[in-house]
């Protein structure tokens, strides 16, 4: 009998701290798993955020870039333009050019007037292309051109960091295992 208390007062001892030791061990799990559970909802919020802003910066930049190109072909189809009518005017002007001086005045008058219309034309393009640009079809495949490119882009900027602090990491855990073999040595 008292071999037989010994050994339940024994296994009973044995499994209360078998079962506390388990119990703390599941606690731990839990506590890990409900840490675990908020990183991976803080990452998500964050990833959403993200998407938000590549959302909001691809629609400005859009807009942008309309500017710039319209603003761009204007100036350029412009420059063309009148270049080539300051030429002709140049031709006209020219001395070995056997034309009266009214036919010259006239010619010269006509030559700034269409100057004067290529300017306006401009203006009126300028609208056009803008106002092509920013349908909302239009506006929707550009942007979705610039998103998909900042997307990649922010993709291959969180893997070069990854990667990074990967490489910090393991340059750090190296000396500490180096110095926990200088202290058993």
């Amino acid at each position: 009998e008292k071999a037989w208390l010994t050994t339940g007062r024994r296994t009973g001892i044995w499994w209360s701290c078998l079962s506390g030791k388990t119990g703390l061990y599941l606690f731990k799990q839990k506590e890990q798993l409900a840490a675990q559970e908020q990183k991976l909802e803080e990452l998500t919020m964050k990833i959403e955020d993200v998407e938000a802003l590549v959302d909001e910066v691809a629609d400005i930049a859009y807009d942008k870039a309309v500017e710039v190109v319209a603003d761009t072909v204007k100036l350029e189809t412009h420059k063309e333009d009148i270049k080539l009518v300051e030429q002709s005017k140049a031709w006209v002007l020219s001395p070995e050019r056997k034309a009266s001086k009214k036919e010259v005045e006239y010619a010269v008058k006509r030559l700034d007037g269409v100057i004067a219309r290529i300017t306006n034309a401009m203006k009126s393009t300028i609208q056009k292309i803008q106002t092509t640009l920013m349908k909302p079809e239009v506006k929707k495949a550009g942007t979705e051109q610039i998103k998909k490119k900042a997307k990649s882009s922010i993709i291959e900027q969180l893997s070069r960091k990854k990667k990074e602090m990967a490489e910090r990491e393991v340059s750090r855990t190296i000396p500490e295992k180096s110095k926990k073999q200088d202290m058993e040595l």
